[in-house]
């Protein structure tokens, strides 16, 4: 089974009293200790050592680990809910999405309980292909079949695409910030227009 065609997803909520987002704090705590991250399995309790695992924000960013290693339900943190579900340990963060490129990748948003949706390698390919070429690039030989060489280039477009989504992403954002300076610069030369009328009468 590919580990990025059946990624584990877990929802943090914004609420600060939410079960999720106080365990998420509590994770952060931890690592910032030395200890690995760890999270719930979701009800099937079939993630798999090896697999992706993604902590979700939504409308935000999505953060990417790798799926270490699976403990059982008997090994789960004390300081956890009592539940009959795995306990995942994961690496540290090998990739953050951001929302605008999360969605541009028809990347899922279900956003309550930690599941894994349906295979993403035909549900959701463009995810899928992104995910496959920036956490495990295929090694470059040094003769390459014709076929290989057309997959190779397929892949790299799929990255300039990303690329230059991000691109897009922060020049909106760096417009955004002009327009704003350029209305602060015209209200300026309002008030100074103003103040020298009123200097002239």
């Amino acid at each position: 089974m590919s580990s990025f065609a059946y990624l584990t997803i877990a929802p943090i909520s914004k609420d600060k009293k939410s079960e999720c987002y106080i365990d998420y704090e509590n994770q952060k705590e931890r690592v910032a200790n030395g200890e690995k991250w760890c999270w719930d399995d979701w009800k099937e309790n079939n993630s798999q050592v090896g697999n992706y695992f993604a902590f979700f924000f939504y409308g935000k960013k999505i953060v990417i680990h790798k799926i270490l290693s699976v403990k059982p339900p008997s090994e789960r943190l004390p300081t956890w809910s009592k539940r009959e579900r795995n306990m995942l340990v994961l690496s540290d963060k090998l990739l953050e999405i951001s929302w605008i490129t999360w969605q541009q990748l028809d990347g899922p948003e279900k956003r309550m309980g930690t599941y894994i949706p349906i295979n993403l390698q035909d549900s959701r390919p463009l995810l899928y292909s992104y995910l496959k070429s920036l956490l495990e690039p295929k090694p470059k030989p040094q003769i390459l079949l014709v076929e290989e060489e057309e997959e190779e280039e397929e892949e790299n477009a799929l990255v300039e695409t990303v690329e230059e989504i991000v691109v897009q992403e922060k020049q909106q954002e760096l417009l955004a910030k002009l327009e704003k300076v350029q209305k602060l610069i015209k209200e300026l030369q309002n008030i100074e227009a103003n103040y020298i009328k009123k200097l002239n009468k």
